[in-house]
């Protein structure tokens, strides 16, 4: 893992070098040139104390790796669901079969595989842990909650409880989400892949729109069920991921 992280910081050094010297030398093309994110925390450090390159740094990475991992956990999780769900797999390969093409404003038209796709949020959250320091006392249901004091909650526990999610907490049932999140459980704030208020996941709306896309296509194009080599068994580390990988056997759809 140290290996890891130093190879990813250096490679992340190198991209903001490179970008620097694109940014002087103005090399882009009229047509192509346009503010990047980097481009903003590389201005946004000039001439600061409050903001070093460090922290550009370390920004860059955040986004590489929360933009990355985390979709790729979403799309690993709801593969093995329609693995063992076929019946549900049945029906997003008809939701696909009716787009010919797929254009921006269509994927907000894959209501199947969006209610699919939040309900593996809900049973697998790719960030099953949040944890937040409390910056002034509180007192939550009688608790005294001193200052500073760090709060960790359960997304497990949020998500899989009976009181707000139905006697069928517990089971993979997408059409809780046919009327959207707030219809889906008694209280919309139990759901939280994305997190919830000013600390929201700013990148939540890209997350599922790769998903929708990446998944659309793995239907369009493939059925799918679980390799008899697969473990269950989620590892909880940082990210929920599959300790053993997620084997899975393709058969290419005509």
């Amino acid at each position: 893992m140290l290996k890891d992280e130093v190879r990813i910081i250096e490679l992340v050094e190198r991209m903001i070098t490179r970008r620097k010297e694109q940014m002087s030398l103005n090399t882009e093309v009229e047509s192509v040139r346009q503010e990047k994110v980097i481009d903003m925390m590389i201005n946004a450090a000039k001439g600061r104390e409050d903001f070093s390159e460090k922290q550009v740094i370390d920004n860059s990475v955040t986004l590489l790796l929360a933009g990355h991992e985390t979709t790729a956990n979403l799309l690993t999780w709801t593969v093995y669901l329609l693995a063992i769900h076929p019946e549900w797999q049945k029906q997003a390969h008809a939701e696909v079969e009716g787009f010919s093409n797929l254009d921006f404003k269509e994927v907000s038209q894959l209501k199947t595989i969006s209610m699919i796709l939040w309900e593996s949020l809900r049973l697998f959250p790719p960030q099953p842990i949040i944890g937040r320091v409390c910056t002034r006392e509180n007192v939550a249901g009688g608790l005294v909650i001193p200052e500073k004091m760090e709060i960790v909650a359960s997304l497990f526990a949020l998500h899989c409880n009976r009181d707000i999610w139905g006697d069928n907490a517990d089971e993979f049932q997408p059409k809780r989400f046919a009327n959207g999140i707030n219809k889906a459980c008694k209280n919309p704030l139990a759901f939280l892949p994305f997190g919830s208020g000013p600390r929201t996941c700013i990148g939540q709306s890209l997350a599922l729109l790769e998903a929708r896309v990446i998944l659309y296509f793995m239907l369009k194009t493939y059925s799918w069920e679980l390799s008899p080599s697969y473990q269950h068994s989620p590892d909880i580390t940082l990210t929920l991921q599959p300790r053993f990988g997620m084997p899975i056997i393709l058969t290419r759809r005509n």
